[in-house]
């Protein structure tokens, strides 16, 4: 083999290897995305469920108003019973 066409040997494994580098990355790079859009998506979710949820503020008038209630049907127990 001359140098010319050995040169020439080397620069088509490396251009062949080159272009499988960038599909390899490409494909990973979409692989990534899709799995990032996704995870956004969720964290999205996350937060409308959050954002929905009673605080505890919230969760303190409801835990009293069930308990007024439980008393009112406590009372009202006791004058059916008489």
């Amino acid at each position: 083999m001359t140098l010319p066409t050995a040169w020439r040997v080397v620069t088509v494994i490396g251009s062949i290897a080159s272009t499988l580098v960038m599909v390899c990355g490409g494909i990973a790079f979409n692989l990534v995305r899709t799995e990032w859009t996704e995870l956004r998506a969720e964290v999205r979710l996350m937060r409308v469920k959050i954002d929905a949820a009673p605080t505890a503020e919230q969760l303190g008038k409801l835990s009293e108003e069930v308990r007024d209630l439980e008393r009112r049907v406590i009372r009202v127990e006791v004058k059916v019973l008489r």
